[in-house]
């Protein structure tokens, strides 16, 4: 008996070391591939360096004169990367983001170990396999904190939903954290509590859960309150408004200057380029009210544009955010960006089958990673400018999915193909 179970640690023991092995190997082609370092000082990257600089050196998360522009998650845990003496550059971020990210996939491992054995190893090697969070580790952007807590918090609902602290308030605590570092998040919590009632949880847990989220995005609304502001703050100030009004006129192929310049703005709009980081408010409010214009007098244009977004979001090849080391138009660069593209595609199409087997059975997993992907693209759709990186903290549960449903397996091959055969 001794033995056995000697074994069985040897087992897991090398189920996690070949894991660390492929996961290691992935993210060294991703470095060779990425210079990671030519965009530290620029967009988005440079932001959130500089306010966790600004939260170091004054002891404010603070922007440009503004203190509440981004939700602060990222920012902070910079700050804490700074005050431990770890220097942001390229390597060090990479490192540290990828190891953040292999502690959650070992985490998801446990979990699944301990709820369903048999699956547990196929669901770390696909995750730790997976291109898709490789590619953002390398960059100072809030993605690589979001992934982690998305898996591990769907993960705990899945599996733990019995335990009062693990199935509900930890689960509630971890999608408050998200909510704090991307506040685009800040509704996700009430759809899974719908989904809940759906899949018949008691209301007991349901409210425990939400009192959980409200607890842990609470002091940063406290905080918001207190700042001098003729508005509402809420989690960040940000540019909702800008963005949500640019999506209505503009499809992503068109840049706030060019569309000036083509005369795509009516009448005096463009005294908009004029309001841009002048004064927020003044801005927020003038954007507001051409949005909510658009909205009323050009709904089917507006639905076009939100539609012609939705591929850009899910399919394409994660990379457009990155300098390539290989030169614009090789070989090289060609190769790389199809076979993103290629295992973007696959993955998408072989999850769109899988998940619609799971709903046609009535699983529950499958409506839960339903919530958070169909959250995120109606979040996501109406604004301007939409990348594939904002689809990136569900692909890990889209791969967990996949992996959960065994659909390496010669039976679920062959249910997708009688799916196929009935749509033909």
């Amino acid at each position: 008996m001794k033995m056995i179970v000697i074994d069985k640690k040897y087992k897991i023991f090398n189920q996690l070391l070949l894991g660390l092995i492929i996961f290691s190997l992935v993210r060294l082609v991703i470095w060779i591939q990425f210079d990671f370092a030519a965009l530290l000082a620029t967009g988005d990257d440079k932001y959130y360096i500089d306010v966790a600089q600004n939260i170091i050196n004054l002891g404010q998360h603070v922007s440009n004169g503004f203190y509440a522009v981004r939700a602060p998650g990222y920012s902070f845990f910079l700050a804490i990367l700074l005050k431990l003496n770890i220097e942001i550059d390229a390597l060090n971020i990479y490192i540290i983001q990828s190891l953040i990210l292999f502690l959650t996939y070992l985490i998801t491992f446990f979990i699944i170990k301990y709820a369903k054995p048999k699956s547990a190893s196929l669901v770390f090697l696909i995750l730790c396999i997976s291109p898709f969070d490789a590619v953002y580790n390398g960059r100072v952007l809030s993605e690589n904190l979001l992934a982690p807590l998305v898996l591990i918090s769907i993960v705990l609902l899945i599996f733990l939903n019995k335990n009062k602290f693990f199935g509900y308030i930890l689960p509630g605590i971890l999608l408050g954290l998200l909510t704090l570092v991307k506040d685009i998040f800040l509704l996700l919590p009430f759809f899974i509590a719908i989904y809940m009632l759906f899949t018949k949880t008691s209301i007991r847990f349901v409210v425990i859960f939400l009192i959980a989220y409200s607890t842990a995005v609470s002091p940063w609304y406290i905080r918001n309150a207190s700042l001098p502001s003729d508005s509402f703050i809420g989690i960040s100030k940000g540019i909702f408004w800008t963005n949500l009004w640019a999506g209505t006129w503009l499809r992503d192929d068109l840049s706030y200057t060019s569309a000036a310049a083509r005369g795509f703005i009516e009448n005096d709009q463009v005294k908009l380029f004029e309001l841009k980081r002048k004064n927020m408010s003044i801005e927020q409010d003038f954007f507001r009210e051409q949005a909510l214009n658009n909205l009323i007098n050009k709904p089917f244009q507006v639905l076009g544009n939100w539609f012609y977004r939705v591929p850009k979001m899910w399919i394409g090849t994660r990379t457009d955010l990155f300098k390539m080391r290989f030169d614009t138009g090789s070989l090289s660069w060609y190769l790389s960006k199809s076979l993103f593209f290629g295992v973007n595609l696959i993955v998408i199409l072989l999850f769109i089958a899988v998940v619609t087997l799971g709903i046609i059975k009535k699983d529950r997993v499958a409506y839960l990673c339903l919530v958070f992907i169909l959250y995120l693209l109606l979040i996501y759709m109406p604004f301007y400018n939409i990348e594939t990186r904002y689809s990136q903290p569900v692909f890990a549960v889209i791969l967990l999915y996949l992996a959960l449903s065994e659909v390496l397996s010669k039976d679920r091959f062959k249910n997708i193909k009688n799916l196929f055969n009935k749509i033909k």
